[in-house]
């Protein structure tokens, strides 16, 4: 009785599945050859079924799920899945979801993890950091006021002397400190340096060691912590790219929040270290630094599209037949949103270029990016 029911249930989800999945019946004939399922084919003979796997008009089932052998149909359907009909380029869980609930073949996750990720309005769309790249720390000094850090301190109110800046030197093994008051204009010719540091040199000496191991201490904690949740990636010259579109980085580009977030492919030129890299830019993005934190990129797997547009390309622009009669009449702007004022002046110029009367019923109080006729 059970296998009545569940053989009725299969009658109205195959003929729903051969509507949408067009030439669905050649895989009939694939699964003897396949390497996947040739071996339960084989063995569910006579109606009967072996390990979750049974036969049933021509088609093997997997617990009601149709298998689907090593063919183009995999592909067609990754694609229906994802982006076609209803679909909105949806993520890889929601993909795997609708595929999983009628269909089953090995290493799915794979393939739609591969499909989504080399999918370009998916990557234009959803385009956002990566946890990629590990925190890499200065190299840790070995004696003191060998390895220094500068900064300056400006804008503060002026001394009786004229000084309205501190330029502040500090050594990265003692972490001590020099403040030198000095002009905004000052350069090192100017200055002099307090020789008192060097005086005080050898009761530090007695702590270099501790003070060493302190701060391999130290930076081996916080290089922990930084690391959480990322993880190493690095690329080569040649390899190709998806650049993240940051709005500090591309203002012009990221205008609007329905703006593309990414852009790419583009080549890896140089490796500066494992966290920054030069990237080669088309001309559009020409006022724009070529080097990219690593966060900014990540591996393109799937097939370039070309930049170029259609003329660039050497298509025939003069082969595309006009719509106008006469080369005496003018071509009609239909560039920007059609409101009820535009569509009636459209329809004026257009009665009187080829003397028809466009129907009312065709404009509508809505505006619209394009109109067809």
């Amino acid at each position: 009785m059970l296998n009545g029911l569940s053989s009725l249930k299969r009658f109205p989800m195959l003929s729903n599945i051969n509507t949408k999945v067009l030439g669905l019946e050649s895989i009939k004939t694939l699964y003897a050859a396949d390497a996947d399922f040739k071996e339960p084919f084989s063995r569910c003979i006579d109606g009967k079924g072996w390990d979750k796997y049974y036969v049933h008009d021509g088609f093997l089932f997997r617990t009601n799920k149709i298998c689907i052998p090593a063919c183009s149909i995999r592909q067609v359907l990754l694609q229906e899945a994802h982006a076609g009909g209803l679909a909105g380029y949806f993520g890889v869980k929601k993909t795997l979801d609708m595929l999983s609930d009628h269909f089953f073949w090995p290493h799915m996750r794979r393939d739609v993890q591969g499909h989504v990720g080399c999918c370009i309005v998916c990557l234009k769309a959803k385009s956002r950091l990566n946890p990629h790249g590990l925190y890499t720390p200065l190299p840790i000094p070995h004696v003191p006021w060998k390895d220094i850090s500068m900064d300056f301190v400006l804008g503060l109110p002026r001394s009786p002397r004229g000084r309205d800046s501190i330029f502040v030197v500090v050594d990265r093994f003692s972490k001590m400190a020099h403040f030198i008051h000095c002009h905004k204009s000052d350069d090192a010719s100017h200055e002099q340096v307090n020789l008192d540091a060097m005086k005080r040199s050898d009761f530090i000496k007695r702590l270099h060691a501790e003070t060493r191991k302190n701060i391999e201490k130290k930076s081996a904690q916080y290089a922990k912590q930084a690391n959480k949740g990322k993880k190493k990636v690095t690329f080569q010259p040649g390899d190709l790219v998806w650049l993240h579109l940051r709005k500090d980085r591309f203002p012009q580009q990221c205008k609007s929040k329905l703006s593309p977030r990414g852009d790419g492919p583009f080549n890896v030129l140089h490796q500066i270290n494992d966290n920054a890299y030069k990237i080669e830019l088309p001309p559009e993005y020409s006022n724009v630094s070529t080097t990219f934190n690593v966060k900014d990129l990540l591996p393109f797997a799937g097939k370039p599209e070309s930049r170029m547009t259609p003329s660039q390309e050497g298509e025939a622009n003069e082969d595309i037949p006009s719509i106008l009669s006469s080369p005496n009449e003018t071509t009609l702007d239909i560039a920007g949103p059609i409101t009820r004022s535009r569509a009636k002046q459209l329809e004026k110029e257009i009665h009187s270029q080829h003397g028809m009367k466009m129907d009312s019923s065709l404009w509508t109080s809505e505006p619209r990016s394009l109109w067809c006729a």
